[in-house]
């Protein structure tokens, strides 16, 4: 509107400008020397209509720079709105993806877990919950287990963990698991070689 405004401003002192220059030029060129006067006041009103021209370009020149940043504001603000949205989106694709990921290992995870009946609770699980950075893991909100039970559950979400990565293709785990605690803790040899028939049965899966 402050455009529109000066740029209305201009061309009215510009006409008017060169209406005062065409009366000089006029009154220049007659011969009357009592004309002087009125000579003097028209160079007094064009010099102050030039003045005020030069101060409505400034001032119209600070409008355009001001037009200039406010669309590049709005510019970078389309911007922002569009890194928030795809930021929003990515997230949004993380977490789905982190949860389909969680299930599918504490899904197998179980299946290999309900093989082995040395523990009562074992053959009934329906869920296993785990935090690999806190190092912990509950079975149906369970974690008090005997030492040689737990070291069956660690190694069944370590099993689970091979097999998710092997069904699913965008799983970013090697391909390569070594098993080198499944005889501690006073495992019975029984349930330690089930165990690893559980890994046969895994691989040939």
């Amino acid at each position: 509107k402050e455009l529109d405004k000066l740029s209305l401003h201009i061309n009215r002192l510009a006409r008017e400008y060169r209406a005062k220059s065409e009366q000089l030029e006029e009154l220049s060129s007659a011969q009357y020397t009592d004309k002087e006067s009125e000579i003097a006041k028209l160079n007094q009103d064009i010099g102050y209509i030039a003045s005020q021209m030069d101060v409505c370009e400034r001032d119209l020149e600070i409008v355009k720079k001001i037009n200039e940043l406010t669309k590049l504001k709005l510019d970078k603000n389309d911007a922002i709105t569009k890194l928030k949205t795809d930021i929003e989106r990515i997230e949004f694709t993380q977490t789905k993806r982190r949860m389909e990921v969680y299930h599918l290992v504490s899904s197998c995870a179980v299946a290999i877990v309900k093989q082995d009946t040395w523990q009562e609770d074992f053959p009934k699980a329906k869920h296993l919950d785990y935090n690999l950075e806190k190092d912990f893991m509950s079975l149906d909100d369970e974690a008090n287990f005997s030492a040689s039970s737990n070291v069956i559950l660690k190694n069944s979400l370590m099993l689970g963990l091979l097999e998710s990565s092997l069904r699913d293709a965008k799983f970013y785990l090697p391909r390569f698991m070594l098993f080198d605690n499944i005889e501690d803790k006073g495992m019975k040899a029984e349930r330690s070689q089930n165990f690893q028939r559980q890994i046969v049965n895994v691989s040939q899966s």
